[in-house]
């Protein structure tokens, strides 16, 4: 016979809040005039007080003007999404900028200093092969309602954010030229702990990191002093990419999340991954979820097809996997970055996305990381951001 629950037990019901009370809301964000369903992706989504933004251009099909007019027009045009969440630049608190030209860098660090002459957001600009719709510079933020407590550490040039127990850090390159690419490397690395300890954190708290790698620079050179750094199976979820070009011709920048309180970090492992020295497959930092970077592959046997449609089903399912692992699903992803090896292959991509997506997709950024080439690998790769969230019908 089954004992009725004591007094004690029911005063815990009765005091326990319902099952997602405690849960940020998630809303899609459109700007004016933007219709629902339009497009397979979300100009932005907001996830309790924090906005994650899609990649904005300056341009529709076709350069406009000098790069810094264009540059000028891809910030108005995500002035505009933020305005539509209530926002402005005032409220970003990490942004990233692709360029297909990497030496036009200066240009865009000029209107930074512009938008932000004293704390502004954490940055990263970095080179790419090719931008959606002919494009120079798409520009990608992460922005906080009003209200939100933010705390600035580091210079004007490469400043970190903490806000809502998550510490956004801007690219860090090797603080001077190396003789070898490993020194380079672990000065890149020893760039990013000073950025950490000067908000009162270390290597342990980082969640998420993109090395940018310049071109030429071994993969493995990385790997091999990258996880001397980090402790084996609790290493951050990572995404990295071999890129056009970086910064003052850097051979690699890192660029990262940290959260503040360990106890608020949680590595996420699907039973099908094994323990790696480099990467986790993705990292909880609160209720925010950090996916790796996961292309068309099969863990354990690696990438069975070129077939282009089957890598974007492979590189799903392997998120899908890493979110059910979390106690998530697709509808809990806010933000999404695909990295093509061929960006002709954008519509094709799209035409899958949608069929993931149906109703309230993530904010999505789409690019071509290195110029087109034969070896150009993976053909696609996703990376992003999921949120334990409620969804707000719209």
């Amino acid at each position: 016979m089954r004992r009725a629950p004591g007094p004690a037990l029911l005063l815990l019901l009765w005091m326990a809040p319902p099952l997602h009370a405690q849960l940020p809301e998630k809303l899609v964000i459109r700007p004016d005039g933007a219709a629902a369903g339009a497009l397979p992706w979300s100009s932005a989504v907001l996830a309790g007080s924090t906005l994650y933004l899609a990649g904005h251009a300056g341009t529709d099909g076709a350069p406009v003007g000098t790069i810094e007019e264009e540059a000028r027009r891809a910030f108005a045009a995500l002035g505009k999404t933020l305005a539509a969440a209530g926002m402005d630049a005032g409220n970003v608190v990490s942004v990233y900028v692709y360029l297909t030209a990497i030496g036009d860098y200066r240009t865009i660090e000029k209107i930074l200093r512009e938008l932000y002459p004293s704390a502004g957001p954490a940055r990263s600009i970095v080179g790419v092969g090719r931008l959606p719709g002919a494009a120079r510079v798409l520009v990608q933020a992460i922005a906080v309602q009003d209200g939100t407590k933010r705390e600035h550490y580091g210079g004007p040039s490469a400043p970190a954010v903490k806000v809502n127990g998550i510490v956004y850090l801007s690219g860090v390159a090797p603080a001077a030229p190396s003789t070898s690419t490993r020194l380079a490397i672990r000065g890149a690395l020893a760039g990013l702990g000073t950025a950490l300890h000067a908000a009162g954190i270390d290597y342990s708290h980082v969640v998420f990191c993109n090395p940018y790698v310049a071109p030429k620079v071994p993969r493995a050179d990385l790997d091999v002093v990258y996880r001397q750094f980090f402790e084996f199976g609790n290493t951050p979820a990572r995404a990295t990419l071999d890129m056009s070009g970086l910064p003052a011709d850097a051979p690699l920048l890192l660029s990262a999340v940290a959260v503040a309180d360990l106890e608020r970090r949680r590595v996420v492992r699907p039973l099908s991954r094994e323990l790696s020295p480099t990467a986790s497959p993705a990292v909880f930092a609160g209720d925010a979820l950090y996916l790796a970077g996961f292309s068309g592959f099969m863990p354990g046997y690696g990438a069975l097809t070129e077939d282009f449609d089957l890598q974007i089903r492979f590189a799903m399912r392997n998120v899908q996997d890493c979110l059910e692992s979390a106690g998530l699903t697709l509808e809990n992803l806010v933000t999404l970055n695909c990295y093509l090896g061929n960006l002709d292959d954008t519509d094709r991509m799209l035409r899958l996305f949608r069929q993931y997506f149906p109703r309230n997709p993530p904010a999505l950024t789409t690019l071509q990381q290195s110029p087109t080439g034969p070896n150009n690998r993976p053909a696609v790769q996703f990376s992003g951001i999921a949120v334990r969230s409620v969804t707000a019908p719209r």
